[in-house]
């Protein structure tokens, strides 16, 4: 009797002891995931984003002030080029391109992998597209595309402009590589990439109902593309913008913040890869209804700058992409 006593003594202790033993290992468990959900980030793009909430609406919530900075700009003026029978010009490119380096690029931070590996990835987001082997029977084109992929990547300085430098992002972007492909050499270079990008957007049947008039849109217009424009800076969604001057003259910026002032006037800061060591302003007059660049057609109209543009929102869905890369990004920054 005494030996079955002490068998169930035993039994009972051992019990309490792999209760306790599961206690302290949840316990340290749960110390351990803690200081992960409550992690908040501080990057070059956001400040205060906290972990425990991370989703697309606030990451971009979280983004710094200061984060889309003019001195961020690319250190790049637009140009213009022949494609097919055509010249025109790479603004459009260069736009798309500004957006997703404002929201992509990391600056202060050094990249893990060799430039050689780095480069690469980034000249198929400013194209848009990854070149491939061409499979197809019917075609004598050297390469196939496919959709690019889209990540954030590291700035080693404060801007693009400061890695323009030996070895720095900048100069081996503009420098680019030679990619064989099917035993053909086709360069990649920055310059290359927007010129192929431009010519995709550019060619495009869709873009038709931007040339059917000249000049200004009318103020029904004008005013559902303010609301639209509105809403997508108040949540700090940076918008592409063309501005018709007239059937033929049509230049895409991007818009980054704006202001309204007492006299019913609202001023949007605006990059333009014409002039990109500074930013500009584009206004919309509350009372009249119309979109005014003086500062931006001036560039490339002579007369008359200062009339009504017609105002276009385009590209909005690229940002879908750009969006699911950051949401990556941050969900590793997290772990």
């Amino acid at each position: 009797m005494r030996a079955l006593m002490l068998f169930f003594l035993f039994i009972v202790g051992l019990f309490s002891s792999l209760v306790v033993s599961a206690e302290q290992a949840f316990a340290q468990t749960k110390n351990i995931s803690k200081p992960v959900q409550s992690r908040v980030i501080n990057d070059s793009l956001v400040e205060n984003l906290r972990c425990s909430t991370l989703s697309v609406d606030n990451i971009y919530k979280a983004i710094r002030a200061d984060a889309f900075s003019e001195e961020r700009n690319m250190p790049v003026t637009n140009w213009p080029f022949k494609s097919g029978l055509a010249t025109i010009a790479g603004c459009w490119a260069l736009s798309s391109t500004q957006r997703m380096v404002s929201y992509l690029a990391r600056y202060n931070t050094v990249g893990a992998q060799a430039m050689s590996v780095r480069v690469p990835v980034i000249l198929d987001m400013v194209r848009g597209n990854k070149l491939v082997e061409n499979t197809r029977d019917n075609s004598n084109a050297p390469y196939d595309t496919r959709p690019a992929s889209y990540s954030t990547f590291a700035v080693e300085g404060n801007t693009l402009k400061a890695t323009n430098t030996y070895n720095g992002l900048w100069a081996e972007m503009r420098d680019g590589y030679d990619q064989w492909i099917s035993g053909a050499r086709v360069r990649r270079n920055f310059t290359d990439e927007i010129e192929a990008n431009q010519a995709n957007r550019f060619f495009r049947f869709g873009n038709l109902g931007m040339t059917f008039k000249s000049g200004e849109r009318s103020v029904k217009a004008n005013w559902a593309t303010m609301a639209q424009l509105l809403k997508n800076l108040n949540g700090k969604r940076l918008t592409l913008m063309n501005l018709r001057v007239e059937r033929t003259i049509q230049h895409v910026v991007m818009v980054k913040s704006y202001k309204k002032t007492k006299s019913n006037v609202y001023e949007f800061t605006v990059y333009d890869s014409n002039q990109p060591s500074r930013d500009v302003i584009l206004y919309f007059d509350g009372t009249s209804g119309q979109f005014y660049s003086p500062s931006i057609v001036g560039g490339f109209v002579y007369q008359n700058a200062s009339r009504p543009v017609g105002a276009f929102i385009v590209s909005e869905e690229e940002r879908a992409p750009l969006e699911k890369a950051m949401l990556a990004h941050y969900k590793g920054q997290c772990r």
